[in-house]
């Protein structure tokens, strides 16, 4: 990672944070492509530009829900750090305020799409133990799971 004053720049496929990791601060994406992986590995979304990287922990104080990594022609961000967002939110409490419960409910969409997403490897699991003829639902269970992937939030780091 080069940071240029508040440029952020990645390589290719490089590891921007890890699932667990602490906040340090948010990033708007200039170019280029982020992944964000779930614990399992599963990708759950790819983020481009305009959009926002790392905001649920940074603005929570929690650890990283996800991991991110550069899209395979790397990516560009802006970058403010945690301290300065912080100092930003406390200077406009209506703002933080509006911030804060938008990112509560996208998190408890993203616990409910996670729950299902259990509920459809659950099923999925059964099938493959099960009988062959029932083939054609499997699949159209692995389409609702990719649909339910696509539900998850994935600026919800």
């Amino acid at each position: 990672m080069d940071v240029i004053k508040n440029k952020v720049i990645w390589d290719a496929n490089e590891t921007i944070y890890k699932i667990d990791s602490d906040p340090n601060g948010i990033f708007i994406i200039l170019g280029g492509s982020v992944n964000i992986y779930a614990r399992d590995g599963l990708l759950l979304n790819t983020l481009g530009e305009k959009e926002l990287l790392g905001e649920t922990s940074t603005i929570f104080n929690n650890k990283r829900s996800v991991t991110a990594q550069a899209g395979s022609k790397g990516a560009s961000a802006v970058y403010l750090d945690k301290k300065d967002f912080e100092a930003t939110l406390n200077i406009n409490t209506s703002l933080k305020a509006i911030i804060e419960k938008t990112q509560l409910r996208l998190m408890e969409s993203n616990k409910q799409s996670a729950e299902l997403s259990d509920l459809l490897n659950k099923v999925m699991v059964s099938i493959d133990e099960g009988e062959t003829a029932i083939r054609d639902v499997k699949k159209l269970i692995g389409k609702a799971k990719t649909k339910i992937a696509s539900l998850v939030n994935s600026n919800l780091d």
